[in-house]
């Protein structure tokens, strides 16, 4: 693990009571809509970083097989008391997947990884989808990377999806769409999203 995945894997742990409290209740029906019109029902889907397990309740909600995972111990126990499921505790890079999922739901989770890392882990996920499976990922949008109060971003416009996503990724990009932040006082804030299908 590196230092910068430590620190916000650290963030994480101390900070789950806060970070579920200011999460749990944004309304996600724009980004559901747009990912979900992509998969057929019962569809299997990995939620990659699940955070506090929202999104996963409302996939597991909607009939979709879920598998959860994520790098701190204290989401995962929380996700596993929201959704019921056994959440895996795993960091992006050591995922291991083979060609088992029909979509991945990388929902503000990314991001905390450096741009050297990113195309490693993109990888890792084109691996665990089956072909023609569909990724969904999301950053905060600009360019450049910064640690903020103790966890790491990453930052990204079209220009830097294009390049992430590129035809050496092994993916073909569906859509790329700007949103506002749904959080409750953030919505000065934009973000980057991409969805795209392995190829």
């Amino acid at each position: 693990m590196k230092d910068y995945e430590k620190k916000t894997i650290e963030y994480y742990n101390s900070n789950a009571e806060k970070y579920i409290s200011g999460t749990i209740d944004a309304d996600m029906s724009n980004l559901y809509g747009h990912f979900l019109k992509y998969l057929k029902p019962g569809a299997a889907v990995l939620d990659l970083g699940c955070g506090t397990g929202r999104d996963s309740k409302h996939f597991i909600d909607e009939g979709f097989d879920v598998t959860a995972v994520d790098g701190s111990a204290k989401m995962c126990a929380c996700a596993a008391e929201l959704t019921g499921l056994k959440v895996r505790e795993v960091l992006f890079e050591d995922i291991d997947y083979e060609q088992q999922f029909d979509a991945v739901w990388a929902c503000a989770s990314l991001l905390h990884l450096s741009k050297l890392d990113l195309p490693g882990v993109i990888a890792k996920v084109r691996q665990s989808l089956k072909p023609g499976g569909v990724f969904f990922t999301c950053f905060k949008y600009g360019s450049g990377e910064k640690e903020c109060d103790g966890r790491y971003f990453s930052y990204f416009d079209e220009a830097g999806a294009a390049e992430l996503f590129d035809e050496g990724s092994g993916f073909t990009v569906l859509e790329t769409f700007t949103t506002g932040d749904v959080r409750e006082g953030r919505g000065g804030e934009a973000w980057m999203n991409v969805i795209a299908r392995r190829g």
